[in-house]
């Protein structure tokens, strides 16, 4: 207890269940300034799941996906790294890809229709 009368709770009794880890979104690269290296395994910093083998990782049937921390070493091996700038996974890259893109093309059709619309 504190001299306050209340309770202390000491960071070492937080278990890792319930630790929050946040990971600013910022910190990741634009679609196309991604650098993919071969290498030591890690976990994704958004999907939270291996960046060689994703879900078909067989270390990380072990570890719940609340436990895994972003951008640690993924005790399966070697394989693709991810992201070396930002840690992303390839299936993580490939979505950020074709979010762009889906952008891309609302936006041409939109112009497309707006050149419509003024003949």
């Amino acid at each position: 207890m504190d001299t306050n009368g209340g309770s202390q709770v000491d960071s070492n009794d937080i278990k890792p269940s319930e630790r929050r880890h946040k990971y600013d979104i910022a910190n990741l690269c634009d679609f196309d300034d991604h650098h993919v290296a071969q290498g030591q395994c890690r976990v994704c910093v958004v999907c939270k799941e291996c960046t060689g083998y994703n879900i078909s990782c067989v270390s990380s049937h072990n570890v719940p996906v609340k436990e895994r921390m972003p951008g640690a070493v993924c005790p399966c091996g070697h394989g693709d790294a991810g992201c070396s700038k930002c840690g992303l996974c390839l299936s993580c890259i490939a979505m950020q890809e074709t979010e762009h893109s889906g952008k891309k093309i609302k936006k041409i059709k939109q112009g497309i229709d707006l050149k419509l619309n003024i003949f």
